[in-house]
């Protein structure tokens, strides 16, 4: 048991979908880091497209380079995502273009720490422990 029981066992199918924003085939984006980055990150970002569903998950990037790991369409809203493999995660120029760019309702910074924190007023780093939080919003 990795921290709850909420979190899902096999990963979502992959699938593909044109539109502006590439249906997210996990571990399939990234192309540089160690591959325990990939791993962690491919599997946080695989919590949330199970609970949100295949078709309301996007990856989402602008020609000017900033990129948001994971949109997610749910209950009429956006709902954006990063997950960083670091100690102390920190409010990124990618994730204000994502605020308001997409108006996310929220953003959440998702990494293998304990402590919560706000980095901005809509967006909170969160312990991957404390995910299962986040459900009730997109599930």
């Amino acid at each position: 048991d990795v921290c709850s029981s909420d979190l899902a066992s096999s990963p979502p199918t992959p699938a593909f979908r044109p539109t502006c924003c590439s249906l997210i085939v996990p571990g399939a984006r990234k192309k540089s880091g160690t591959t325990n980055n990939r791993s962690w990150e491919g599997f946080a970002l695989e919590q949330i497209v199970t609970w949100a569903g295949e078709r309301n998950a996007f990856f989402w990037a602008t020609h000017g380079g900033a990129e948001l790991d994971l949109l997610v369409h749910a209950k009429g809203k956006r709902w954006g995502f990063e997950f960083k493999y670091q100690d102390a995660p920190k409010m990124t120029k990618s994730l204000h273009t994502a605020l308001a760019d997409l108006q996310l309702e929220h953003a959440w910074v998702i990494y293998p720490g304990t402590a919560s924190y706000a980095l901005h007023e809509k967006v909170d780093c969160l312990g991957l422990c404390e995910i299962a939080k986040i459900k009730p919003l997109i599930a």
